[in-house]
């Protein structure tokens, strides 16, 4: 694509009703997104002029973005396997080695400090088992469907009652139980990875602790960047023009740094579970496919070429009714939880 859509691309970002929602959250989603995309950038560049020194700072960088979300650590898995298999041995190996030793390097001072105050080996956080255990058991729905309170309480108090106290242990309780799971049924996992699959590109936005669309009722912008009707916008549109924008890269450019990203970070997320506020990071990423399959759409349309342009609107169409399909209606009532804490806030105003 030239400069122009590129700038397209962005100003469709900066109207994208979930980046939009999740700005105003306190949640790392927003951070990790602009990270994530600035670890990208400085890939691709480093990409065209390799040196030891640049992959060692892209690494760095992904590192910091892995701080905000793990998930991108899927991909940062990902790069120096590509730089090994991809380039000659020796240089490959410097280069691979590089880009880990910044990874590291970013992390090491909070797994460190983790160290020194909790007196525990914790990389990042101690929340991976548990959340790989949400998303991976056999009654997943329900476990998925807790929020806060005393149910979730009594899902996380599990190991304590086991006489289980150190927080790295904890995550390894129930990293266990999850691989306890997919071990015992492995057919029944791979059917629950399908699904999750098919969430995460689904266009409905799947709130975590609160309904995402309920917001749409204190919010003009939210009421015309997030909506259900007959499609879920913006992910029921971006998704299936992505997915052909990312087929069309793949035939004509072959395999790429943000297709890669695209592929890993879908993969980091499906392993643990799906919530709108994880596919942030990746959707501006999306967005650009999702352009790059558009204008090829258009471009073929102007200069008649129908069969091209017939075979890309139905690729378009079968992905558009899977991504908007079995649409539940937007939650506009709330849930007790906002309800609660609506009413602190104005009791808080009240007595200023």
């Amino acid at each position: 694509m030239d400069r122009a859509r590129f700038v397209q691309s962005g100003i469709g970002a900066a109207l994208c009703g979930p980046l939009i929602f999740f700005d105003g959250e306190l949640l790392p989603a927003s951070l990790a997104a602009f990270v994530d995309l600035l670890a990208l950038v400085v890939l691709l560049r480093v990409w065209r002029r390799p040196s030891r020194w640049g992959f060692l700072g892209v690494g760095v960088v992904f590192g910091v973005g892995a701080l905000a979300v793990p998930t991108v650590l899927t991909f940062a898995v990902a790069v120096p396997i590509v730089i090994l298999w991809v380039t000659p041995r020796r240089q490959g190996l410097i280069w691979a080695g590089a880009f880990a030793f910044g990874v590291v390097l970013a992390i090491a001072p909070v797994a460190w400090r983790n160290w020194a105050i909790g007196g525990d080996g914790v990389g990042i956080s101690y929340n991976a088992g548990i959340n790989l255990y949400i998303g991976n058991n056999s009654d997943y729905a329900e476990t998925v469907a807790i929020r806060p309170g005393w149910e979730w309480d009594d899902l996380v108090t599990q190991p304590a009652r086991e006489g289980i106290e150190r927080p790295s242990a904890k995550s390894a309780y129930f990293a266990a139980r999850a691989w306890d799971y997919i071990r015992g049924d492995p057919i029944g996992w791979l059917g629950l990875m399908g699904h999750k699959l098919g969430a995460f590109w689904h266009g409905d936005e799947r709130g975590r602790n609160q309904p995402i669309y309920f917001w749409r009722t204190y919010s003009t912008v939210l009421s015309a960047t997030l909506w259900k009707a007959g499609i879920a916008f913006p992910f029921g549109l971006v998704a299936p023009l992505a997915l052909w924008g990312m087929l069309l890269s793949l035939r004509r450019i072959g395999p790429t740094w943000p297709l890669l990203y695209v592929l890993s970070y879908c993969l980091g997320v499906i392993a643990f579970f799906v919530a709108a506020r994880y596919r942030v990071p990746v959707l501006p990423v999306l967005i650009v496919f999702a352009a790059y399959g558009l204008w090829a759409l258009w471009d073929w349309g102007r200069v008649g070429y129908w069969r091209n342009l017939g075979l890309g609107l139905a690729v378009c169409l079968a992905f558009a009714f899977a991504a908007n399909s079995r649409l539940a209606p937007m939650d506009m009532e709330g849930d007790a939880a906002i309800h609660y804490n609506l009413g602190n806030a104005y009791a808080e105003v009240r007595d200023k």
